[in-house]
């Protein structure tokens, strides 16, 4: 396609629609994903107009050419989101005009293309968010489909799917996208397990595996006083988050002191055993949405951290250790992380992160359902599976493990990372060839 045709409408929707600035400015791997997921389109259908339910700032708006409609016309938490979406598609069905403006029928008329993005809640986890959360996607998923728009579901990690009614609407749902890609090689396992039609669906890789680091003064700053303080030691940077403890739910606090223990044995590990300086950080931000002044806060995450660096030191005064307290942006983070020699990560988009840098990473996954087949998929298309810990195993033996192969697995990761975002770019050449089929068809 050339940029003097007649533009595309793109509906970009999904189950990632969240109210405003929790796919900007909340958990940081959720923009490792948006922005080259954004530019991905962008590249694959050049004469694209993107709309949006995602509720994203003005600038990121701007920058990338995107406009966003009400996240009301797919999920609102009204009580009333089940009845609104079957009613819309029962008209779509009954091929009722729609006039009404504000409605998710009419953005979906108007649209050229659907583009679905849901992550890993194309699924029963969908219903974590709100009630009837999933079924309400589905639906959502439909209105196009039974308008004979073309429909797309990219770079997802499908499932787990409930044993309700719900399954075989999504079974229908499924098979009726024009084109599926996932972003890991089990999620096929899992849609083939619980009877999908995987017919129309393409492996790819997750968006994130293309984000781009960038440095400034102040990162630069922060890295040479982990630097000073590590006088020659290799530098390991630390991410945990609420997923990571045995026991749910995953924003339970205050969580208690002997919680901590066995991430803090891999600290004086890794300080005292290993020369060392863990360099502990935050991979989620926060903020005030009604603050007259946006700024970010911290988020989630940095409680744990700062938890996690106070008992350390309350077993061992003087362990070699660094606390990132300020807060960073999602580059700026990407930018730390491939300065370590290492990082141990219980965010799986943080050790893509490292990984995509080539940094040997120990991955640390959730001790506690929801359970994410994610995890174990995006080693998987790196090699790095064996490099997966629980957390409830003995995490000094993982890293260990990871320290004993640092060599081999920086060499594997250079040589493999290009493929692994020569994958994570099919979502988007897949898309091109969608819509050129499209043109041709008309």
């Amino acid at each position: 396609m050339t940029t003097d045709e007649p533009t595309t409408k793109i509906l970009l929707t999904g189950q990632c629609t969240l109210h405003w600035g929790r796919m900007e400015f909340g958990n940081i791997g959720n923009y490792y994903v948006l922005e080259p997921l954004v530019r991905g389109i962008h590249a694959a259908v050049p004469n694209a107009v993107i709309e949006t339910t995602f509720q994203l700032s003005k600038r990121f708006c701007d920058k990338e050419n995107v406009r966003c409609i009400p996240m009301d016309l797919y999920y609102g938490w009204t009580g009333n989101d089940l009845n609104n979406a079957e009613d819309e598609l029962t008209q779509a069905e009954n091929t009722e005009s729609n006039s009404n403006q504000g409605t998710y029928l009419r953005a979906v008329s108007e649209a050229d293309l659907v583009v679905d993005y849901s992550g890993d809640m194309w699924g029963a986890n969908a219903d974590f968010l709100g009630p009837s959360r999933f079924k309400v996607g589905l639906l959502r998923d439909r209105i196009p489909q039974v308008l004979g728009k073309p429909t797309a579901m990219l770079a997802g990690s499908p499932g787990p799917f409930p044993h309700t009614e719900d399954l075989a609407l999504a079974q229908l749902t499924y098979s009726n996208f024009d084109l599926v890609t996932i972003r890991e090689p089990c999620s096929r396992e899992v849609l083939s397990t619980a009877g999908f039609d995987t017919t129309r669906t393409f492996d790819a890789a997750c968006p994130a595996w293309l984000f781009e680091p960038a440095a400034d003064d102040h990162s630069q700053e922060l890295l040479r006083k982990a630097k000073r303080l590590a006088d020659g030691r290799k530098l390991v940077a630390v991410m945990l988050c609420g997923w990571n403890f045995p026991k749910g739910p995953f924003d339970r606090w205050p969580r208690k002191a002997d919680e901590f223990q066995n991430f803090a044995k891999l600290i004086r590990h890794l300080s005292l055993e290993r020369d060392c300086l863990p360099v502990l950080i935050s991979h989620s931000n926060g903020f005030d949405p009604k603050a007259t002044d946006f700024s970010l806060t911290h988020g989630r995450d940095f409680p744990i951290m700062q938890a996690l660096a106070q008992t350390a030191q309350h077993q061992t005064p003087d362990i070699p250790l660094m606390l990132i307290e300020q807060v960073l942006e999602p580059w700026q983070t990407k930018y730390i992380l491939g300065a370590c020699d290492f990082v141990v990560s219980g965010r799986i988009h943080g050790a893509v992160a490292a990984l995509s840098q080539s940094v040997p990473t120990m991955i640390i996954d959730y001790g506690h359902e929801p359970k994410a087949h994610k995890v174990r998929g995006f080693a998987d298309i790196c090699g790095m599976q064996e490099h997966i810990v629980t957390p409830t195993e003995d995490l000094t033996a993982g890293f260990d493990r990871l320290l004993g192969q640092s060599a081999a697995i920086t060499k594997h990761l250079q040589k493999d990372i290009p493929r692994v975002k020569k994958l994570a770019k099919k979502s988007f050449e897949m898309l091109t060839a969608l819509c050129e089929q499209q043109t041709t068809l008309k």
